[in-house]
């Protein structure tokens, strides 16, 4: 596979299933059924192609050896994700209902085209993510539960879903809290969940070559992933969920210099 080709890789593997997920819900497909197969669908694809077009063969054999572990993560990922719309995400849409009636409406712009709703989507969420992933890294007492998805020596697709309860809550809270609040549409919250879990999740940290230096400026890649990863602390910028801004408004953006010695704490 030529170079060119290989640089429609991650473009490829963020949008299809976003695409995927449209097509099934405008279909009928419950949004939540949609979630699942677009994601799984593109997780099962990443898998199949760390095989085919490994960046690094010793990170392959060391994912191997923890595939057990990982998905017990995944399973625990699964487990934690459900159990937070039940309860937290329930009561941020009661909120947001309560706001709705007492404010006559929402302040969502749901005239506008659904691209433009996605990217002011993808604004926002990134906004609360970024200070919840920045709050993990520099609190002691969050640190200790971020600590555990940064103690893996590798990186390969199925390692983003090791992450503590705590963590999995803080960050989907910081992320869809915000978008509740505001109004928006179902559909707009389930396309981010796709682009939020496929690409700034389980692509960022597969172990596929795949050629981003065009996109590094402005979008998280799996390059500027693997140096947020790296084991020295003072590399470890690119705190954004799918974009850069914050990180270069608020000075944590690091650009790949070279093949990053990641993890291991």
């Amino acid at each position: 596979m030529g170079g060119f080709s290989r640089g429609l890789i991650f473009p490829a593997l963020t949008l299809v299933p976003v695409w995927v997920g449209l097509v099934g819900i405008r279909a009928g497909v419950g949004e939540r059924v949609m979630i699942a197969l677009a994601v799984g669908g593109a997780l099962f694809c990443q898998l199949g192609l760390e095989r085919v077009l490994t960046y690094r063969r010793d990170w392959r054999l060391r994912a191997t050896r923890r595939l057990r572990a990982d998905t017990a993560y995944l399973a625990l990922a699964i487990v934690t994700g459900i159990v937070l719309d039940v309860v937290a995400v329930a009561a941020v849409y009661e909120l947001a209902a309560l706001l709705s009636v007492w404010f006559g409406g929402t302040l969502w712009p749901t005239s506008w085209s659904l691209p433009l709703q996605l990217v002011l989507a993808i604004l926002v969420a990134d906004f609360g993510h970024y200070w919840a992933h920045r709050a993990l890294h520099d609190v002691p007492a969050l640190w200790r539960y971020h600590e555990l998805h940064h103690r893996p020596d590798h990186l390969h697709a199925l390692n983003f879903f090791r992450m503590h309860p705590v963590e999995i809550a803080l960050k989907t809270l910081a992320n869809v809290t915000p978008l509740i609040l505001l109004g928006a549409p179902h559909e707009v919250l389930a396309l981010w969940t796709i682009i939020s879990g496929v690409s700034a999740g389980s692509v960022n940290h597969a172990n596929i070559v795949m050629p981003t230096r065009w996109l590094d400026g402005w979008f998280s890649t799996p390059a500027l992933h693997r140096v947020h990863h790296s084991r020295s602390p003072s590399e470890r910028g690119n705190l954004g969920n799918v974009t850069m801004i914050y990180d270069r408004l608020f000075g944590t953006h690091r650009r790949p210099t070279r093949d990053v010695e990641v993890v291991g704490t």
